[in-house]
């Protein structure tokens, strides 16, 4: 099962069905348009007059694979193909390896999948992508949450007294200035991964501890970096940070943000869109430790 907290509406599907439909009646083109939730469940559906019936269930099956496997359809049969696997091993058989279906994603977490087929697959899977480009935020948008998030972070910090900076702690020890710069080297290693440069490395987390995937240890690395630090060198370094940030996201296109984060670090292997890891390092991030900061704060 897929754990997402936004759930796709019925009006989220109809508006990925509209987007694709006006696409077809463009290019005076007919094809099955199927989409599902994140589990792979239909939730919508369209077949324009003139597609073939084996459509039907293709497009169905596709926008399953999509969903389940939370990248494109095509990928999975060519992963099979290169690992030299059947897709009968995932137990189901409405896997299928044909390309024509792309993930849904809000906020850089897949949410469903759009299938597309009856037409050539290039042509299915260009369809596709036409409709879920209709649930994605642009840049435009994702600046603009992120500079919500920031100011409300910096609101929020700017009501502390010292005390409350530097000296409380909660019950295993973290200040405030430890989480501040926990945020801001989360948000370096964004500016790492838009450089296409390691960002274990942005980090200063060796090798074996990144690739454990073992957050806590990971993170009390960071913490212990923030011993040494004033609470001035920690703002300098938020500031900076962000800076560079907004500069590095400034120079990207819509398209940028929805690359895989494999075309970005060496090594990786995620299809998942960059601006999943993007928005969950920046004001998610700062709505997250708000919270927590307060408490310590008291």
């Amino acid at each position: 099962m897929v754990d997402v907290a936004y759930k796709l509406s019925h009006a989220d599907a109809m508006r990925v069905l509209a987007a694709v439909q006006a696409a077809m009646e463009r290019d005076q083109v007919g094809a099955a348009v199927a989409v599902t939730d994140a589990h792979g469940e239909l939730m919508a559906f369209m077949r324009t007059d003139g597609c073939p019936l084996a459509s039907i269930q293709n497009a169905i099956h596709k926008a399953f694979t999509s969903a389940r496997e939370r990248t494109e359809s095509g990928n999975v049969g060519a992963r099979a193909r290169e690992e030299g696997w059947p897709l009968t091993n995932f137990g189901d058989p409405r896997y299928t390896g044909w390309g024509g279906a792309v993930p849904l994603m809000h906020e850089g977490k897949v949410v469903g999948a759009v299938g597309v087929s009856g037409l050539s697959e290039a042509e299915d899977v260009a369809l596709a992508r036409v409709g879920a480009a209709a649930l994605r935020i642009g840049k435009t948008e994702l600046l603009q949450r992120i500079e919500h998030g920031w100011h409300e972070l910096l609101g929020f910090l700017s009501t502390l007294d010292d005390a409350q900076r530097t000296q409380k702690t909660d019950a295993v020890g973290w200040t405030v200035i430890d989480h501040v710069v926990h945020i801001a080297m989360w948000e370096d290693s964004i500016n790492a991964l838009l450089a296409h440069e390691p960002r274990s490395a942005r980090m200063g987390i060796d090798e074996a501890t990144w690739t454990s995937g073992d957050f806590e240890k990971i993170n009390a690395v960071l913490q212990q970096r923030s011993q040494a630090m004033s609470w001035d060198e920690v703002m300098r370094m938020l500031h900076n940070v962000h800076r560079e940030c907004l500069a590095k996201l400034g120079a990207c296109s819509d398209d940028d943000l929805y690359a895989s984060y494999k075309a970005f670090q060496a090594d990786a292997t995620s299809d998942l869109p960059i601006i999943r890891w993007i928005i969950g390092n920046s004001y998610e991030h700062y709505a997250e430790h708000i919270p927590w900061m307060q408490a310590i704060a008291g």
